[in-house]
């Protein structure tokens, strides 16, 4: 990594390059001043100057971030650095590495914060284009602009807090959260959602969600957008795959629509509860020695026999058969 000495001396050969061209090329500068700045938009407006001879002054144009709305002239410091009394320490070699783009490419933007006596650090825009004086002399002149962009800073750095921390609950979260695009393709999930599905990120992202479901139950997908009104939270009870693993695993899924073209779907493994539930059902209604049908498996069956034969009006046969001396069996 170059030192900001060295930042500084390429500065400079870059100056006497942009100078010697603006000697050679015949192209001058047409654009007033009023075209130039309004086209870079700015809080505070500058012209640096640079003769043929290496001499240059800087004129504020439109106030000064350190001094109000007064003009100011300065001249003396080195072009590659300028006003870096007030430049943050920490960021004066961003500051050379954009006047020396700025000499080499005509034109340049970057963002460096400034410590100003009034207003503290703030963080400026700044842009800058280079072109050669009308005069036709080989001088230079570099236009630039400060924009402050403090309050950009501060709402772009809230955000990306918020984004961190939301992404850290996310990753907590011991439920499998998928982030769900317009064609049903899985977009992103978190890594309990890997260790549901028995897959890695690379090969459960660019899934479609219905390739995961138990085939009877993809036609009663109710996932898609055109179900998912704005603010409206749809749960189902599905069976997803899990690779690996023989079988499927059951998952409560909850789907909310989170943007435009998105859903946030949680699945939730409920297998254990849903064969618990499958093991008390059928000790309700199946003989726990035998695993024959009991009585009260019987009346609901031959109750819901009879309800559907009187609907229908046709006629309902029960066949009884008797086994002798089946408790001795």
């Amino acid at each position: 990594m170059k030192s900001r000495q060295d930042k500084l001396r390429d500065s400079k050969v870059l100056l006497r390059e942009a100078l010697a061209r603006a000697g050679t090329s015949g192209e001058v500068d047409h654009a007033t001043p009023q075209q130039i700045f309004a086209g870079l938009a700015s809080d505070w407006a500058f012209v640096i100057r640079f003769e043929p001879d290496g001499s240059w002054y800087r004129e504020w144009m439109a106030g000064h971030p350190a001094q109000g709305d007064s003009a100011a002239r300065e001249a003396g410091e080195s072009p590659g650095e300028p006003w870096s009394e007030y430049v943050h320490a920490k960021d004066r070699g961003v500051v050379v590495a954009h006047f020396s783009r700025t000499l080499a490419q005509g034109i340049d933007r970057t963002e460096y914060r400034m410590v100003l006596p009034e207003l503290g650090t703030i963080w400026v825009e700044s842009a800058m284009r280079c072109v050669p004086s009308a005069s036709g002399d080989g001088s230079l002149r570099v236009y630039g602009t400060l924009s402050d962009i403090s309050k950009r800073r501060a709402t772009e750095d809230a955000l990306r807090e918020s984004e961190a921390q939301y992404r850290g609950l996310v990753e907590q979260a011991s439920d499998g959260i998928l982030l769900i695009g317009d064609h049903g393709q899985i977009l992103t999930s978190n890594g309990a959602a890997l260790e549901l599905f028995g897959l890695t990120r690379s090969a459960l992202c660019g899934k479609k969600i219905s390739e995961l479901f138990h085939p009877d139950d993809i036609d009663r997908d109710p996932l898609s957008l055109q179900n998912l009104a704005s603010g409206v939270t749809l749960r189902s009870v599905r069976r997803l795959k899990r690779q690996g693993l023989n079988g499927w695993l059951w998952a409560e899924l909850s789907a909310r629509r989170v943007g435009e073209g998105r859903v946030q779907t949680t699945a939730r493994d409920i297998t254990a509860r849903k064969e618990a539930e499958q093991r008390i059902q059928h000790l309700a209604y199946f003989d726990s020695l035998t695993s024959l049908p009991n009585r009260e498996l019987f009346r609901e069956q031959i109750q819901s026999a009879l309800d559907k034969a009187k609907r229908s009006g046709e006629i309902l046969a029960l066949l009884f058969l008797d086994v002798d001396r089946f408790k001795q069996v």
